[in-house]
């Protein structure tokens, strides 16, 4: 494969942790009280 852009690539990998990052702050704050 040839090597992929670094920029893309990062932004992507940063988009995938915050999001991974929101839904496990919702699951926590769900989780917590009654949601």
């Amino acid at each position: 494969l040839p090597p992929l852009p670094t920029l893309p690539v990062a932004v992507a990998t940063r988009a995938a942790v915050a999001v991974v990052a929101v839904v496990v702050a919702a699951a926590i704050a769900c989780a917590v009280p009654p949601c």
